[in-house]
C-alpha cells in the first residue's frame, strides 16, 4: 500500500484536483461520439502531460480494482488511464454537466 504525497497525481474521479481538470475536459469533448476516438488520445496526451510537468519528485497513482489501496503506475499506463477516463465520460454525464455553469443540454 502507498500513500501519496503533495507531488503525487492520485489519477482517480474521486480525487478532486484529478476530477476537476477531467471534468474540464469532458466538459471541452462534450458526449463521447463514436469519431472522437483521435480526439480522445490528443486530450489525453495533452492531460497527461501537464499533469506531467507538476509532477517534480512525485508520481502517478491509481486506485486498485476494489478502490482500497493506491497502486504506483508508470507513465504508460498513467496515460491510458487517462485515455480510459476520457472515453468513458457518458457514464458520468449527469454529474460532469451539472457542474458546468453554461450547461450545453443533453444526456
Amino acid at each position: 500500500k502507498f500513500e501519496s504525497g503533495d507531488e503525487d497525481v492520485i489519477l482517480s474521479l474521486s480525487d478532486e484536483k484529478y476530477k476537476e481538470i477531467m471534468w474540464r475536459q469532458y466538459n471541452i469533448l462534450g458526449n463521447n461520439e463514436p469519431s472522437d476516438m483521435r480526439r480522445e488520445e490528443d486530450v489525453g496526451h495533452q492531460v497527461f502531460l501537464s499533469l506531467k510537468s507538476r509532477l517534480g519528485r512525485g508520481n502517478f497513482f491509481k486506485n486498485n480494482s476494489r478502490g482500497d489501496n493506491l497502486l504506483l503506475v508508470d507513465d504508460q499506463e498513467a496515460l491510458q488511464k487517462i485515455t480510459r477516463d476520457l472515453k468513458i465520460r457518458n457514464k458520468s454525464i449527469h454529474k460532469w454537466r451539472r457542474s458546468n455553469n453554461n450547461n450545453k443540454g443533453g444526456n
